[in-house]
């Protein structure tokens, strides 16, 4: 297979050669984990699992299969991201569908459900109300609704796409506790909707370092879900603004943010008589990921 063409009869294509091949070709094209993209794209492809294909090392692919791989090979190198090839991303041992309209889900966002579910712990089968502000995907609704399932949560989104792709993620992993709501931030509640638990992963990054991120990120995934102003700032300064309106006594909001942004979030706090900051969790890169706020 040279320059993403057959160079020798097809049959002559098992799973071990163009694992081998693809290794090396996006190893040449550096493609971050390249054995392991080859594979997850080979899987796709012949819709089976790793173990599957260490099973059928041997096994030559079909036409059409070697044709959709090679799809996948120029997709790849052109830097779109695997999940967005395979439309499939599995966190917190659920499984997910994205695409264009939402962020891929990313290890950081464990760090805010661990979060949750730690506070939580002696409340977990509590009902409890929940909201997810900005939910994309839906992930962190569904993993919450999962863990907390005598709760209701609610999900809201500005996309109407993004809240399309959820849904399909609530249905997909069986959830019947959780409720989308199309709402910029807080605009779709009312104030007299009061949560035991609000969460977001806004977007924090500053709008001069979206230029400063992977080709898979800046030109693939959606801006408006990463770009937080000049200061990174402006989605968290609404949403802590705004956030007491809706939450019990003794109830938390815990926000994804960026590992610089600590004291502007402390700052921010301060303003509000009713917050109080308690603390920033670590992700696992030991680095300052999930602010911790109560309502006093």
């Amino acid at each position: 297979m040279q320059n993403s063409n057959v160079s020798q009869s097809e049959s002559a294509w098992t799973v071990s050669k163009l694992i081998a091949w693809t290794k090396d070709y996006f190893k040449e094209k550096n493609i971050e984990s390249p054995r392991l993209t080859a594979e997850l794209l080979l899987c796709e492809v012949l819709n089976c699992s790793r173990v599957s294909l260490y099973v059928n090392f041997d096994k030559p692919l079909l036409h059409k299969e070697l044709s959709l791989f090679k799809s996948y090979i120029k997709r790849r190198i052109s830097y779109e991201p695997v999940s967005y090839i395979t439309g499939k991303k599995s966190f917190f041992d659920l499984d997910f569908f994205v695409n264009k309209s939402v962020l891929i889900p990313r290890p950081d966002t464990e760090t805010l459900i661990e979060t949750v579910c730690n506070y939580f712990e002696n409340k977990k089968n509590d009902d409890l109300k929940i909201l997810d502000l900005g939910t994309g995907s839906g992930i962190i609704a569904v993993c919450l609704a999962d863990y907390f399932s005598n709760s209701q949560v609610y999900a809201a989104d500005i996309s109407f796409e993004a809240l399309k792709t959820a849904e399909h993620n609530k249905k997909v992993n069986g959830i019947d506790n959780l409720s989308f709501v199309l709402s910029d931030w807080f605009s779709g509640f009312k104030s007299c909707e009061y949560f035991d638990i609000i969460v977001s992963n806004p977007p924090y990054i500053k709008t001069a370092d979206i230029e400063t991120l992977q080709p898979e990120i800046k030109l693939y995934e959606p801006g408006k879900a990463l770009d937080g102003g000049d200061d990174g700032l402006d989605c968290l300064r609404v949403i802590v603004k705004e956030a007491s309106l809706y939450m019990k006594k003794d109830s938390f909001l815990i926000m994804e943010a960026g590992f610089d942004q600590k004291e502007d979030i402390i700052k921010l706090v301060s303003t509000s008589d009713d917050l109080t900051f308690e603390e920033m969790v670590r992700d696992f890169a030991e680095k300052d990921r999930v602010a911790v706020v109560r309502k006093k």
